[in-house]
């Protein structure tokens, strides 16, 4: 196998992270493209349509009926998503990609957050380093396009 012969420190979850970040950029692209002619509201139905019917493949297969605290965070988590969702397709018809898109990104900064204080995960330094790039970049990204703005 190719992982068995020389490959140290490789690690094939790495392809899944690449895989998720280009699927992410393309429905990015896509909403910008979609929302010339629909709504965002539109856009968010129509993507939580295909998740439903994506995800149904898999959840037929391992189905375990979930208790009622489980439904009530299902049930959270559906409207949290749906508030991002929404806000975020929101963002993109207003403004740039190359400005909504940093932005976007700090959820993993969040993620990190979250998963100090709630799950005690410490973050290396390379989380570190991560999280003070996109947020300086969303910074300059924001100015950048205020001043464009400003001079049109």
């Amino acid at each position: 196998m190719l992982f068995d012969q020389g490959l140290p420190g490789f690690n094939p979850g790495l392809l899944l992270a690449l895989g998720a970040v280009m699927a992410g950029s393309t429905v990015a692209m896509l909403i910008k493209g979609l929302l010339k002619h629909d709504s965002s509201d539109q856009i968010a139905a129509w993507l939580f349509v295909s998740h439903i019917v994506l995800g149904m493949v898999p959840a037929f297969l391992v189905w375990i009926a979930p208790t009622w605290k489980e439904t009530l965070l299902m049930v959270a988590l559906g409207y949290l998503g749906t508030v991002i969702q929404r806000t975020f397709n929101r963002s993109m018809a207003i403004a740039n990609a190359t400005v909504v898109l940093p932005f976007n990104f700090t959820r993993l900064v969040w993620a990190a957050l979250f998963g100090f204080l709630f799950f005690a995960e410490v973050p290396d330094i390379w989380t570190w380093i991560g999280g003070t790039v996109i947020f300086l970049a969303s910074i300059w990204l924001a100015r950048i396009s205020t001043a464009n703005n400003q001079n049109v």
